[in-house]
């Protein structure tokens, strides 16, 4: 066998070893869930402390879920000045206890949109970054009801 046929045939093993790898799926399928939890959200050194509350579906393959809505709430009226913007926002597992989060954004204040990594164990979503453009900071842990979870 040729030396460049050889390296092709070993670079397609490869990639289809990588994709069995990472199939990784959302769990329970075809559920609608609510995400719910405290969110500190911080832009230009001032912080909100929110209850941020996500609404979606999980897709009959498991491969992505929506985030269709969004809303951040306080005692003081204060967070329902965030504007949640794009959505839906696509959700994927990307390993065994992460997703990404893609088009991830807020009208006001201008923030993404974004794709932003998170972390998804014990039926909680964990987002500890910053959006850009925008430099919004979000730190939030929100639990899922149901419990949604991530299946190899």
């Amino acid at each position: 066998m040729n030396r460049p046929l050889m390296l092709g045939a070993a670079i397609t093993a490869a990639l289809g070893l990588a994709t069995s790898a990472s199939a990784f799926t959302f769990s329970p399928v075809k559920k609608t869930f609510t995400a719910t939890g405290p969110a500190a959200l911080t832009l230009n050194g001032v912080t909100l402390n929110c209850t941020a509350t996500f609404t979606g579906k999980v897709a009959k393959t498991g491969a992505m879920a929506k985030i269709t809505g969004a809303s951040f709430t306080d005692a003081t009226g204060s967070c329902a000045q965030v504007i949640p913007a794009d959505l839906p926002w696509m959700v994927k597992p990307t390993g065994a206890a992460t997703i990404s989060i893609n088009h991830i954004a807020a009208s006001v204040p201008a923030c993404g949109p974004a794709k932003i990594n998170a972390t998804l164990g014990g039926g909680t979503i964990g987002i500890n970054t910053t959006i850009n453009p925008g430099a919004c900071m979000i730190n939030a842990s929100l639990n899922t009801s149901p419990t949604i979870s991530i299946v190899p």
